[in-house]
């Protein structure tokens, strides 16, 4: 699979491939030089006869490789197991099992986190969990243009998954029609939080939608908008309940972008992020204190030195933005595809 970030053209997302019966085997290798950051990731996808395939994904060096093992198996941390998922496929319908992300909608979290530069995407990316287990129904239209979902997993706020029986619950519509693509979504996202009434528990909303417009060969434009929005909270005092109330428990964000494909080896890509906080929607998106109105935004170049493939790309970012001012980067990434060496060595 050929390696394309998000920022400048986000052309695959999270889903499996059929690879004509070959496991499909990627090593992706990244190194940030500033701010230094090593990463290693594996990419391991198939298919299993005409009706089921895998698609897993792990990380296994970051720039905090020990939290990785440590977390493992943790549904409010980020451990080395991104996603590990079958899916049934049964004509039209797909049915999906294991762990996936949730399916809040937007471009940004639907790109693979190897290809991202976490300078440029919103809080709600950085920190909220969207790695979780459980299982999804999907539905493809005869013509192939719009896929329905719809899926229960574990909440980030669970321990352990599924602990306290809390759920992320979400409706999702992916289209291609002509040059626009969308991918909105709607989300439950199951939490408990004090003072509540012993075993009740509450959702944050997520309602999303993302868009991708190709204007050309060339030009690529993309808006993503999410709000969030608490559900009732209900104080005590005595036996008597008192509320619901809302308060400030809402909060939205904007990620835009646009991205021009300068040359067969070289795109350039503009990126700006808006961000609201809110109340306990806080505890979703970033449990830090950062501004209750974020902005940011920057440019980055991307480089392809290899001629007719995107398997080594060499980047470089800056931008500024209300939480540290300005920022730069730079790194590199190689996409080793061990099914494609292989069977190229075999062909000869």
């Amino acid at each position: 699979m050929t390696v394309c970030a998000l920022f400048c053209s986000p052309a695959f997302g999270q889903e499996a491939q059929s690879v004509n019966n070959y496991p499909e085997l990627s090593i992706i290798t990244r190194i940030d030089a500033y701010p230094f950051s090593p990463s290693v990731f594996t990419l391991l996808e198939g298919s299993l006869g005409d009706h089921l395939s895998y698609s897993v994904c792990n990380n296994w060096v970051s720039d905090d490789t020990p939290s990785l093992y440590a977390n493992t198996l943790r549904a409010d941390e980020a451990d080395w197991c991104q996603w590990a998922y079958l899916s049934l496929d049964l004509g039209n319908w797909h049915i999906q099992a294991g762990k996936n992300y949730i399916f809040t909608g937007g471009f940004e979290i639907d790109a693979y986190d190897f290809d991202q530069y976490w300078q440029m995407t919103s809080n709600f990316w950085n920190n909220a969990q969207v790695y979780q287990w459980g299982g999804a129904l999907q539905y493809v239209t005869p013509s192939e243009s719009d896929t329905f979902s719809l899926q229960v997993l574990s909440s980030p706020f669970s321990g352990r998954p599924f602990e306290g029986g809390l759920l992320s619950k979400s409706l999702e519509w992916r289209g291609e029609h002509g040059i626009w693509s969308s991918i909105w979504g709607i989300s439950a996202i199951g939490y408990e939080v004090e003072p509540v009434e012993p075993g009740t528990h509450n959702n944050i909303f997520l309602f999303s939608a993302g868009n991708q417009w190709e204007l050309g060969e060339t030009l690529s434009l993309g808006l993503d908008y999410m709000y969030r929005l608490a559900s009732p909270i209900y104080n005590l005092k005595g036996a008597e309940k008192r509320g619901p109330y809302y308060g400030s428990d809402s909060g939205h964000n904007v990620v835009g972008r646009l991205n021009w494909r300068a040359l067969d080896w070289m795109d350039v890509g503009l990126r700006g992020v808006f961000e609201n906080r809110g109340g306990y929607c806080d505890e979703l998106v970033n449990p830090f204190d950062i501004p209750d109105r974020y902005l940011s935004g920057g440019l980055c170049i991307q480089f392809y030195p290899i001629p007719g493939t995107e398997d080594l790309r060499i980047h470089a970012l800056a931008g500024t933005g209300s939480l540290d001012g300005f920022y730069w980067g730079a790194g590199v990434t190689y996409n080793f595809n061990l099914t494609r060496t292989l069977l190229n060595r075999r062909a000869k």
